[in-house]
């Protein structure tokens, strides 16, 4: 009789931990690697109607039920890319928060890019130019209109 107490606790934990595992509600392997595949998406792509938000953190019903359909047309066996072109299709192009690289909406990449290279180039030349100055013992002048009067 002594034995039966730690015996019988268990034989309770075994059926606790078996039902754990058996429990309906309970996600299973596959419901997990499509829920993480559903997410690898949703971070590709934008609320349609929030400003900056991407979709897998975004809280508005659209967007739940927008995650729904995702994972409902990759266990359908959809492919990722097939997947966003339908998005960008239903929503347009902002759902991948980013400017497409085609027509007018190519200068959102080539403006900025052009800017920073045309700082880099002007910044090199100034710096190489006040070398060249220091080196040759060339003090610049000081315009006095410059100076403020006291």
């Amino acid at each position: 009789m002594p034995c039966l107490r730690p015996c019988l606790t268990v034989v309770l934990l075994q059926v606790l931990l078996v039902g754990a595992f058996l429990h309906p509600s309970a996600p299973t392997l596959a419901q997990t690697a499509l829920d993480d595949r559903m997410y690898d998406i949703a971070r590709e792509l934008w609320c349609p109607l929030c400003s900056g938000v991407r979709l897998d953190a975004c809280e508005l019903q659209a967007c739940v039920q927008m995650r729904a359909e995702i994972r409902q047309l990759l266990a359908e066996g959809r492919d990722p890319e097939w997947i966003v072109a339908y998005f960008e299709e239903e929503y347009g192009p902002q759902v991948h928060g980013q400017p497409p690289l085609r027509g007018f909406q190519s200068l959102a990449w080539l403006v900025p890019a052009v800017a920073v290279v045309g700082l880099g180039i002007g910044a090199g030349l100034r710096t190489r130019r006040a070398v060249r100055q220091r080196r040759s013992g060339v003090v610049p002048q000081i315009r006095s209109q410059s100076l403020p009067k006291a």
